[in-house]
C-alpha cells in the first residue's frame, strides 16, 4: 500500500484566511489589525474561528489601493 502524499494547498485554493494568516499575507502585524478593526475586511465565524474569506480580503484590498490612488 502506497502512503498518501498530503496536498497542500495553493493561495488558488483557500476560501477563506485565519487573521494570522490574512495578517501575514498582508504584512500587518495582529495587534495593528485589531486596532484597526474597523477598517478591516468582514470577518465571520466557525466555533472559536475567525476567518476572513478571500473575496473579502480582495475587495478590502482594491478599496485601500483605491484610497491610495486619491491620496497620490
Amino acid at each position: 500500500m502506497h502512503p498518501r502524499k498530503k496536498v497542500v494547498p495553493t493561495i488558488d485554493d483557500v476560501m477563506a484566511f485565519s487573521v494570522n494568516d490574512f495578517c501575514r499575507r498582508y504584512g500587518i502585524s495582529n495587534p495593528m489589525f485589531y486596532k484597526y478593526r474597523g477598517d478591516m475586511p468582514k470577518t465571520f465565524s466557525i466555533g472559536r474561528r475567525v476567518l476572513i474569506s478571500r473575496s473579502a480580503a480582495e475587495a478590502w484590498r482594491e478599496a485601500r489601493e483605491k484610497l491610495g490612488d486619491k491620496v497620490a
